[in-house]
């Protein structure tokens, strides 16, 4: 004769962590997936050249920053982009190697971005000195442009421009371009913390599951 297996009664606390895990479960949908925006930039060429620095007017300043998609409307914005890297067309700066870095942005009605001051130091040179790439566009005024310099203990001893004389932009200065790329969705980390309690949840449901159908069996 066949011993009858007895179906394992939840417990409330089981209960309560199963409909959890099923909540954890619906939040971590594509519903609760942050979209990154990838914004690309391309500047001027360089037409000021000053001091002991390895640029022509051949280089640029061009890069990207990925971000949750930009708000409408935004007046000078500090943000902090979950990666990024701009290059001078020779030294090349990113998150991993740079010491520091400051983005600033303002949008228009449609989320583009209107004027910007981005800066991205690298101190690795020793003895004090340091690499600068950054764009600036503030639509009127002076430091409308592109630079990358080359800074001894504070000192600039060599660098270059894309629109004339440092900090003395000329009134018809041209600023370089975005574009947005590729929109991806990485999910927030309130919905992976869920994800994680979801399935601690359901492992545990499991193995009580599990040793209570081993204790009716052992029992009959």
């Amino acid at each position: 004769m066949n011993p009858t297996v007895a179906t394992p009664t939840r417990t409330p606390f089981l209960k309560a962590l199963a409909v959890a895990a099923a909540v954890a479960i619906g939040a971590f949908s594509p519903g609760a997936q942050a979209q990154v925006v990838e914004y690309h930039y391309a500047g001027l060429n360089f037409d000021t050249i000053v001091g002991p620095i390895s640029l022509t007017t051949a280089n640029a300043v061009s890069g990207f920053f990925d971000i949750s998609v930009l708000g409408a409307n935004l007046t000078n914005s500090t943000i902090s982009p979950t990666a990024w890297s701009f290059t001078d067309g020779v030294n090349t700066f990113t998150q991993v190697n740079a010491a520091t870095s400051s983005f600033v942005v303002s949008t228009d009605a449609n989320g583009n971005i209107v004027r910007w001051n981005i800066v991205t130091p690298n101190f690795g040179r020793g003895n004090g000195n340091a690499e600068q790439i950054g764009t600036n566009w503030n639509g009127s005024g002076n430091y409308n442009e592109d630079y990358s310099g080359a800074i001894n203990r504070g000192a600039t001893i060599g660098y270059a421009l894309s629109n004339g004389s440092w900090g003395n932009s000329p009134a018809n200065a041209r600023e370089g371009t975005w574009t947005v790329g590729a929109v991806t969705s990485a999910p927030e980390p309130a919905s992976m913390a869920l994800l994680g309690v979801s399935l601690a949840g359901f492992g545990l449901i499991r193995r009580y599951t599990a040793s209570r159908s081993a204790h009716s069996l052992t029992s009959a």
